[in-house]
């Protein structure tokens, strides 16, 4: 089963160059965050977290961002949560607030030594007035929908592939599927509660002419409490 994933890997990379190729707009950027997670039941958690991201070839700010989420786990296969994000995007020469709130539902089923799981993600950002005026036709609801297969390599390391695609919900000229995702990463588990998340992921407008595509080296550390 494992020569199968490292075959899926394959693949992945291979999509990873293809969507490069065609690409006209090109960007490396990194991720970089904490995250705090408490139990409160053996059901529901609560987790918090605070995120930077650097773009224009890591030369700048791009955004940063405070996200609270609550979870619910219905059984071992089906859990639900809601997140709020807070956010300051770098829109050139200021900072701008925005927001987000985000209702998910993840379905998970482990197979021989492989734990496929799909979220499904109803996600609305609210903008200031003046980004409505002058991007009359972005929009601020999303579908997004992400399949993701995990499997262990060792004791204390695993590695996951995943793939995610966002469907618009309000554009006034007809919703298509406007980005997809594609990532690879590792996840480490330091002792009990630290845990350190590395990650390789390719970002890619789809449907349009000429389309950004961001290679993004991200890493998360995460923390129990």
């Amino acid at each position: 089963m494992k020569i199968a994933f490292y075959r899926f890997f394959i693949v992945t990379v291979i999509l990873f160059y293809g969507n490069y190729s065609h690409s006209q707009i090109n960007d490396f950027q990194i991720w970089a965050g904490v995250i705090i997670k408490k139990d409160f039941t053996k059901k529901t958690s609560i987790q918090l977290d605070e995120q930077i991201r650097f773009f224009e070839n890591v030369s700048r700010i791009k955004q940063f961002y405070t996200e609270a989420t609550i979870e619910y786990q219905l059984n071992k296969h089906i859990d639900f949560s809601g997140n709020y994000r807070f956010i300051q995007q770098n829109e050139k020469s200021f900072f701008e607030t925005m927001h987000r709130l985000s209702i998910n539902v993840a379905v998970k089923q482990k197979i021989s030594k492989f734990i496929f799981s799909l979220r499904s993600r109803y996600q609305k950002e609210f903008y200031p007035a003046w980004f409505y005026y002058e991007n009359p036709l972005d929009p601020d609801q999303y579908l997004r929908n992400k399949l993701t297969i995990e499997t262990k390599l060792i004791k204390k390391l695993d590695t996951y592939l995943s793939t995610e695609i966002y469907y618009q919900l309000d554009n006034p000229q007809g919703n298509i599927f406007d980005k997809a995702r594609y990532e690879t990463g590792l996840n480490y588990k330091i002792n009990k509660k630290k845990y350190l998340n590395v990650f390789f992921m390719l970002q890619k407008q789809i449907n349009v002419t000429k389309a950004d595509a961001d290679y993004i080296l991200g890493v998360n550390y995460k923390i129990k409490i």
